[in-house]
């Protein structure tokens, strides 16, 4: 596995290059620390074997991994350590996975809001326009992709929602 990388450094200084973590995770955490350090991401490349994925830059946020990954893996555990509370398994994962779609239906809607709130105070920045006009790309994009998977958790849920209904109908 490689990341290959096309950064802007804070001198405006553009650069290519790649690196070759022993993790997913660790590639996540040293492209999220360039970004902490003040680069700007243009175009973020995974490439395993003769495949390659374009990775969004709006992803890495300067915000560290580490914590993230290892809440999820705390959380998971959890959810598979315990047994199923119904007789009927199939319904208690649909009902679990309904209430989990409600808490990131409800964590995506934070996220839009904080993401409308920095796109409005670019403008105010002392920044140089350069910079401005990054920024305001980069929120953008984030809130598009996060507008369409928030979209997603609705239909999600409302999938869901539908064929519980059906269940407790039969």
């Amino acid at each position: 596995m490689m990341f290959a990388l096309l950064v802007t450094n804070e001198k405006g200084e553009g650069r290519t290059f790649s690196f070759q973590p022993d993790t997913l995770e660790q590639g996540f955490e040293f492209i999220s620390e360039l970004v902490a350090k003040g680069n700007c991401l243009h175009q973020v490349r995974l490439i395993d074997k003769d495949s390659q994925t374009i990775l969004p830059e709006a992803a890495f946020d300067g915000a560290s991994f580490v914590s993230v990954v290892r809440q999820l893996e705390v959380e998971w555990g959890a959810i598979l350590s315990r047994p199923p509370a119904s007789s009927r398994p199939v319904k208690y994962w649909m009902q679990r996975r309904l209430a989990a779609c409600h808490k990131r239906i409800d964590i995506q809607r934070r996220l839009l809001i904080t993401l409308r709130g920095l796109l409005g105070q670019v403008p105010n920045l002392s920044a140089g326009e350069e910079r401005k006009r990054l920024l305001t790309q980069r929120y953008g994009t984030a809130l598009r992709i996060n507008e369409t998977q928030l979209l997603k958790s609705y239909l999600l849920r409302d999938w869901l929602g539908e064929r519980l209904r059906r269940w407790e109908n039969d």
